[in-house]
C-alpha cells in the first residue's frame, strides 16, 4: 500500500469516528484488515511466481531442474495451505477488538439513553413549575408521578453504566490476553509448519547434482539423484503438516519434543557429488534447537556437511 492510500483509508476512519467516536478501535481495526490483505496478496504472488517457476522447469530439457521443482511445487501447495491457516488466526485476532468496540458503543447507548432522560427529567420539572391554578390535581399528581419515574430511570441507567464500565475494563484483559496469547501461538505455529516445509525444500535443493566440473557431455545427461528421496521428504512433510492440523496443540516451552513429535521431515543435505543412495527409507534424528551444528574440521571430508538445525541424516 504506497502512501497515498495510506493516508486516505486513515483519514476516512478518523472522519467515520467524528461522530460514533472510538477512533483508535476503529483504527485497530481497519489496521488488522489490511494486515490480512497485505498478507494474502504476499502469499498469492508467492504461490504465483512457484507455478511460474515449475512451468518454466517443464519446459527445459534440464531433467534436473524440472524434477526438483517438482516436488518444490506439491511444498509449494502445503505451505500456501499453512499460510490460509495463519489468515483465519489474523481473523480471529481482529475479532478480539470487533467485541471490544460492541461493549464500548452499548455504553455510549446507555449514556445516550441517561442524557435522553436527564433531558426528559428538566423538562417536567419545568412543566411542574409553570402550572397555575387552573392546572387540575390530577394533572400535577400526574407530572410529579412522571418525574419520579424518570428519576429511577436515571439512577438505574446510571447503576448500568457503572457496572457495564467495570465490566467492560475486565472484558477487555480478557480479549486482550486471549487474542494475543492465540495469535502467538499462530505465530510459532507458521514457525514450526514453515521449518517443516522449508527444511524439506532445502533437502530436495541439496539434491541437485553440482554441475561445475561436468563437461559439455555430462551436462546434457544431467539429472536430479535420489527421486524417491525426495518424494518420501514431500510425503513427510505432508504428515508432519497434518499432525499439527489435528493436534493444535498449545506451545509449551517447558515441554521439549521428542523425535516422534512434531519433527521436521528428513532430508540429505548433500553437497558432493555423489548422489548414490542404498535405500530410500532415511533414519532421522532431529534436536528442536536453534543452535547449528557442523561436523568436526578432520570429519569434514567423510561426514555430511551443511547440517542445518541439528538435523543428521544415515542410512539403514
Amino acid at each position: 500500500m504506497n502512501k497515498a492510500t495510506k493516508a486516505f483509508r486513515r483519514g476516512s476512519i478518523r472522519i467515520k469516528s467524528f461522530a460514533a467516536g472510538h477512533h483508535d478501535l476503529n483504527l485497530i481495526i481497519s489496521d488488522l484488515k489490511q494486515v490480512k490483505v497485505t498478507a494474502k496478496a504476499y502469499m498469492e504472488a508467492q504461490e504465483t511466481a512457484m507455478k511460474d517457476m515449475a512451468k518454466w522447469a517443464s519446459k527445459e530439457h534440464n531433467k534436473a531442474i524440472f524434477g526438483s521443482f517438482n516436488h518444490i511445487l506439491q511444498l509449494s501447495k502445503l505451505w500456501t495451505e499453512v499460510q490460509t491457516d495463519f489468515l483465519d488466526e489474523l481473523n480471529k485476532f481482529r475479532s478480539q477488538f470487533d467485541g471490544i468496540l460492541e461493549a464500548e458503543q452499548v455504553v455510549d447507548a446507555a449514556k445516550t439513553k441517561l442524557v435522553n432522560l436527564q433531558d426528559k427529567e428538566q423538562k417536567l420539572t419545568k412543566d411542574l413549575k409553570k402550572t397555575d391554578v387552573r392546572t387540575t390535581l390530577t394533572g400535577v399528581r400526574e407530572i410529579k408521578q412522571k418525574i419520579d419515574e424518570t428519576r429511577q430511570s436515571i439512577k438505574t441507567t446510571q447503576d448500568e453504566i457503572s457496572e457495564r464500565l467495570i465490566e467492560n475494563e475486565s472484558m477487555k484483559v480478557i480479549r486482550v490476553k486471549k487474542g494475543l496469547s492465540r495469535l502467538s501461538e499462530s505465530y510459532l505455529n507458521l514457525a514450526k509448519k514453515s521449518e517443516v516445509i522449508f527444511i524439506a525444500q532445502k533437502g530436495i535443493t541439496d539434491m541437485l547434482p553440482n554441475t561445475e566440473r561436468m563437461d559439455r557431455n555430462g551436462l546434457q545427461d544431467v539429472r536430479q539423484a535420489g527421486d524417491e528421496q525426495a518424494k518420501y521428504i514431500v510425503k513427510r512433510a505432508d504428515e508432519r503438516l497434518k499432525q499439527y492440523k489435528m493436534r493444535l496443540s498449545p506451545y509449551r516451552p517447558e515441554a521439549p519434543l521428542s523425535s516422534n513429535s512434531d519433527s521436521p521431515p528428513p532430508y540429505s543435505a548433500v553437497t558432493s557429488t555423489n548422489f548414490s543412495f542404498s535405500s530410500p527409507q532415511l533414519q532421522i534424528s532431529y534436536r528442536p534447537t536453534h543452535e547449528y551444528d557442523l561436523p568436526p574440521g578432520e570429519l569434514m571430508e567423510q561426514d555430511i556437511l551443511g547440517a542445518v538445525g541439528g538435523i543428521r541424516v544415515s542410512n539403514f
